[in-house]
């Protein structure tokens, strides 16, 4: 069955998602802002910051200090000064039996532990999919609240100056039908917006077997359930449910909506109350739809990742979701980068991995490129070779931060050609990382940007650095 990759293309306000969240940046870039949930600010792995290190010293950019922590492929969240860090611990023995999850406050100046919560959880490698890289969820922060979900589904909202717990709910016991939930467990972050917390999600056998999507949203102050969409999958032999994916939040006619792929379609929801305010069919019938890529709003754009083959590009106005929809372009230049992290956008051009696995059993398997990619008509510009598995990235100041691996490079974002600026190896010392070692593929997790510094979470510690111009203004 053909797998898809599409980019739909959405006409929108540039700013469409500053409204999605309740911890805002300050007005001028220069002096830094949050990071308070998932991919940042916009939900786009983009800082606003400037006067950033256009190179780095022949070592990298300086350490201001590094901690260890355990397990997880969640990243940090920042807000203010504080940094929060989800983890898991497992057994001592095997390393493969989850006993307990965690999320620390630390001090974004010194990484100096501020609070620390805790509660006992229990699953096993092989329960939730490849790898045992722990927690997969970013925490979301408020003025007042931190919420993170652990990889069964329990959701916590704590108090954000002590860490004690608010209230709490297992998604696990909503939304499990049958014995069976999305293979890889929650990895969806929660995200808030206009006080409300979304989260989508896919579960296992309902009625005949086939398998659901779902989105919804809960006050977040009480977890009191405010709205729910489900949607059964359209083939019942799909193995897996396309539902790995996080929220994305924009404004859709002047109204805060949650935008969504799933089952084919482009889905929007109004935050307020829940309603369907547009879905779109982004793909072909009987096309194989499993997991996926977060969204990425691209200034006019929407950009969707789930596996697959092929690109194609659909353009509609989502000021007036009436208008019908047409395609923009297609393309089969795309051939797969395994669902891991979507693209990034600057000035008109995409920028991410593309690729395959050829070893499912190591990271460091595969034939992947950096690319970029023409946003309007989505003809590949440029493609560099020699990326392996364990790759992310973010940018900020025309500037990206890519990881892949053991190497931390700074690449600047040039349409023209590939561009590597500075780039410093060995930040760790975990030489490999097999998809079935107990130590899990933590090496995917994203950089974070917060007021100069970049925070670097690898398998076994979280890294500050400074990388903000001292001559900047």
């Amino acid at each position: 069955m053909l797998r898809i990759v599409a980019i739909a293309c959405v006409a929108l306000l540039s700013a469409a998602c500053l409204q999605a969240q309740e911890t805002s940046a300050p007005a001028d870039p220069s002096k830094g802002s949050d990071w308070p949930h998932w991919r940042g600010l916009n939900y786009d792995n983009t800082s606003p910051e400037t006067g950033l290190l256009r190179e780095w010293p022949a070592g990298g950019p300086k350490v201001v200090w590094r901690v260890p922590i355990l397990q997880g492929w969640s990243c940090p969240s920042v807000s203010g000064d504080d940094v929060f860090v989800t983890m898991t611990r497992f057994d001592t023995e095997s390393h493969r039996q989850a006993q307990e999850e965690i999320m620390v406050c630390l001090d974004a100046a010194t990484g100096r532990e501020r609070w620390r919560t805790s509660y006992p959880i229990s699953y096993s490698y092989g329960s939730l999919g490849w790898g045992m890289g722990g927690v997969r969820a970013t925490p979301a922060v408020t003025d007042k609240h931190v919420y993170g979900i652990d990889p069964l589904g329990n959701v916590k909202c704590l108090d954000r100056a002590t860490g004690k717990e608010v209230w709490g709910k297992s998604l696990g016991a909503e939304f499990y039908y049958g014995k069976h939930m999305d293979h890889k467990g929650y990895n969806n972050s929660p995200i808030i917006g206009n006080g409300v917390l979304v989260l989508h999600g896919a579960s296992g056998a309902k009625g005949k077997g086939n398998h659901y999507n779902w989105a919804a949203g809960w006050d977040a102050l009480t977890g009191k359930q405010l709205w729910l969409h489900e949607e059964e999958g359209p083939n019942a032999k799909i193995r897996y449910p396309d539902g790995g994916a996080s929220a994305v939040l924009i404004t859709l006619n002047k109204e805060l909506c949650d935008l969504a792929s799933y089952n084919g379609y482009l889905h929007a929801y109004r935050v307020s109350d829940g309603k369907e305010v547009l879905k779109f069919n982004l793909f072909p019938d009987g096309a194989l739809m499993t997991g996926g890529c977060d969204l990425l709003v691209a200034v006019n754009r929407v950009v969707v990742i789930p596996f697959g083959t092929f690109l194609a590009c659909a353009e509609i106005d989502l000021t007036d979701p009436a208008l019908p929809a047409k395609l923009a372009w297609s393309s089969q230049e795309f051939y797969g980068n395994g669902g891991y992290h979507n693209f990034v956008h600057y000035d008109g051009y995409l920028y991410g991995v593309n690729g395959y696995n050829t070893d499912g059993n190591n990271v460091k398997g595969g034939v992947l490129t950096l690319e970029c990619f023409d946003l309007k008509n989505g003809k590949r510009v440029w493609s560099q070779g020699g990326i392996v598995h364990g790759y992310s990235y973010i940018i900020a100041d025309g500037l990206m931060f890519l990881r892949t691996f053991q190497t931390l490079s700074l690449v600047e974002l040039n349409p023209e050609k590939f561009v590597l600026k500075s780039k410093v190896e060995k930040i760790h010392s975990v030489d490999t990382i097999a998809i079935t070692d107990p130590r899990g593929l933590a090496d995917c997790v994203m950089p974070v940007l917060s007021r100069g510094k970049l925070y670097v979470r690898t398998p076994t510690e979280l890294i500050c650095y400074d990388v903000k111009d001292p001559k900047a203004k």
